[in-house]
């Protein structure tokens, strides 16, 4: 666990990532919703169908594929995230319905 990780949070993710993973419907998603993906992501594909029918946002990280865009490149999807949030802040955007794709 690095520095500065809530102890808890660090516990309730690993907990819930050794269950049974439960499915949830996109549609009942009533926030704005944004989504990263490797870019050799095998669920790519479904992602984009999510982030169409959503009209969320989408972040394709180059060149990792389902776990590497979690653990790999971390540093990477943060900060692609991170200044989604802010840029979407900014420009008034971060509201459902206002559909964005980037690759990062």
């Amino acid at each position: 666990m690095e520095d500065g990780n809530d102890p808890l949070a660090v516990e309730s993710a690993v907990d819930g990532s050794t269950g049974r993973i439960p499915f949830v419907d996109p549609t009942s998603v009533r926030c704005p919703a944004t989504y990263y993906a490797g870019s050799k992501d095998w669920v790519l594909p479904h992602v984009r169908a999510d982030v169409t029918m959503l009209g969320a946002t989408l972040d394709i990280i180059p060149d990792q594929a389902h776990l590497g865009a979690f653990f790999a490149a971390s540093e990477t999807v943060l900060g692609a995230v991170g200044s989604r949030l802010r840029r979407d802040a900014r420009d008034g955007r971060a509201v459902r319905g206002v559909p964005s794709v980037r690759t990062t």
